[in-house]
């Protein structure tokens, strides 16, 4: 009895010190977490109080359109809110699309490193006919540009084309010429088929030109045509040759996530459209019209005269002047995430339609843009039909860029400027570098106007799951709706488009959810391109995916 008792005591004070033990561990847990967290909450504090260390201003510096090299430190002064800075970093950034041996100081070790590495291109097509130049020059840029390696985008009008890798250039060739190819063409009917409307009008205006004005009131009857000329030509503008502000927002916080080199080279046919000729016998009609009016006794005629004498400059002013477009806004934006903008305008002719009616270029805000976007950037800018050739001279151009550095005095973000010993060279930098310009405007709409988001995309187990909302919903009767237009893309890992499909859906309510099953897909990788449009406010937002389907 007693051994046993003895037994069950020191089975007793065994399990008391055991129970003492795991209760001081958890004590000693407690604490540990306790400081870790004191501690983590310490760390934290004294992350948010650090202000900003140092801050690199990217400038570029040109004279007479060069861009000029090996510039040292002590020939930049910089300042913020007119407060000379300390510059504390420099250098040299030197880049070109091909790498040019002979051309670069730097080793031949750094020189493999670039050739090794990938860099993300964009091709931005704004065509209606895909010619011999053109498809030349897409040739030629996959063939002595683009590398294995290099990630590619390509807009082709209101398409777009992603691609990781490209293995296989030879194939990934075939179809991006077939979808220009294909959405030129579709581009060519719009614009033929709003082209029909004008010379309807035209036609109209010639008619009553050949009755001699023999109508009961030939000065009404113009002002409507003339109305017509004017409503047609602004709707056109708006569609096909105004840029979408939001549109180039959301192109540049997709490429500030992209890492490493970024070109965006777009070739742009400009646009040309029927106007009337100064000198045809319309345009002298309508003048003659309006000079008889105004010597007229009626107060109608006169004020005939001058509704048809400011639809005239209207007119002219619409097709010579650009609208009122943030272009330098937009081109600090790309400035700021680091890609560098080549541009290639392709010449377009078409014959005279009558003795009354011209094709001639017309003054658009992507045309002006597009100039902007490539000066600032540090690429060039061709205007030339030999598309082969421009691209040759694009991608040996070098971008030299200086990097300074600087350490504000406080958080306050003022405005910077950098100025060169020489005054004759033109310096351009970007004078609100601390500011996040694409965080700031969407929030900034977000107040102002609902701006559509794609909360959620999956796909996964040959399903593709997706969640919208953000879109405006406006009342129709009793109801509220929202209007959206998606478009899906799926291609398989080996660049051939599996799915593409674009559809106008309603909502009444405020998340949008859709789910689409794809059966009939392989093991394999596939990556996914949804973008969305709210059709009531313009707004749009786009996600890619990558998935791999069992």
């Amino acid at each position: 009895m007693n051994a046993i008792r003895i037994k069950s005591q020191m089975e007793r004070d065994k399990f008391n010190l055991k129970k003492s033990f795991i209760l001081l561990s958890l004590i000693i847990s407690v604490l540990s977490l306790s400081l870790y967290g004191s501690i983590k909450k310490k760390e934290k504090r004294i992350v948010e109080n650090v202000s900003v260390v140092n801050v690199e201003v990217p400038v570029r510096v040109f004279y007479k359109g060069k861009p000029i090299d090996e510039l040292k430190k002590g020939d930049f002064k910089l300042y913020e809110d007119g407060k000379l800075q300390k510059i504390n970093g420099f250098w040299i950034k030197r880049k070109s699309i091909t790498i040019i041996v002979d051309d670069l100081k730097e080793n031949s070790e750094i020189i493999q490193k670039r050739k090794e590495s990938s860099r993300y291109f964009v091709l931005v097509f704004r065509t209606t006919k895909l010619n011999k130049s053109l498809r030349e020059g897409v040739t030629y840029i996959f063939e002595k540009v683009l590398r294995e390696r290099d990630r590619l985008m390509i807009f082709v009008n209101n398409r777009t084309f992603i691609l990781d890798n490209l293995k296989g250039k030879k194939r990934i060739l075939e179809l991006v010429l077939k979808m220009i190819s294909k959405e030129s063409k579709k581009a060519r009917m719009r614009q033929v088929t709003e082209v029909e409307k004008i010379k309807t009008i035209i036609y109209r205006m010639r008619s009553e030109l050949a009755s001699g004005g023999g109508r009961s009131n030939p000065a009404d009857e113009v002002r409507k045509m003339l109305g017509d000329y004017l409503k047609l030509w602004n709707e056109y503008k708006r569609r096909y040759l105004t840029p979408s502000i939001n549109g180039y927002y959301n192109f540049a916080q997709y490429l500030d996530r992209i890492k490493g080199e970024k070109w965006v080279v777009n070739f742009y046919q400009m646009e040309l459209f029927p106007r009337l000729k100064p000198t045809g016998e319309i345009v002298n009609y309508v003048k003659n019209l309006i000079n008889n009016l105004r010597i007229s006794d009626r107060g109608e005629d006169i004020s005939y005269a001058q509704i048809l004498s400011s639809l005239l400059v209207r007119i002219n002013l619409s097709l010579n002047v650009s609208q009122d477009f943030p272009t330098k806004q937009i081109s600090k934006l790309f400035y700021k995430v680091g890609a560098v903008f080549q541009t290639i305008f392709i010449k377009t002719q078409n014959s005279l339609l009558s003795n009354d009616i011209e094709y001639k270029r017309v003054s658009t805000d992507i045309e002006n843009n597009f100039r902007e976007l490539t000066r600032i950037t540090g690429g060039d800018l061709i205007s030339s039909n030999n598309i082969k050739k421009s691209l040759d001279k694009i991608v040996k151009k070098k971008d030299i860029l200086y990097m300074l550095t600087y350490s504000p005095s406080d958080d306050k973000k003022g405005k910077i400027k950098v100025v060169t010993s020489d005054e004759k060279y033109r310096v351009v930098f970007d004078n609100n570098i601390r500011q996040d310009y694409i965080k700031n405007y969407f929030k900034k709409m977000e107040k102002k106007i609902p701006a559509v988001k794609i909360l959620n995309a999956v796909f996964n187990q040959k399903k593709l799951k997706i969640s919208i909302n953000g879109f405006y919903l406006r009342k129709e009767g009793e109801k509220k709706l929202g209007k959206l237009k998606i478009h899906i893309k799926i291609t398989d890992g080996f660049g051939n488009v599996r799915f593409d499909n674009e559809k106008i859906l309603v909502s009444e309510n405020r998340i949008f959810s859709i789910s689409i099953n794809f059966p009939k897909f392989k093991e394999g990788e596939y990556s996914c391109v949804i973008s969305v449009i709210d059709l009531l406010t313009d707004k749009s937002d786009m996600k890619y995916i990558t998935s791999e389907t069992n």
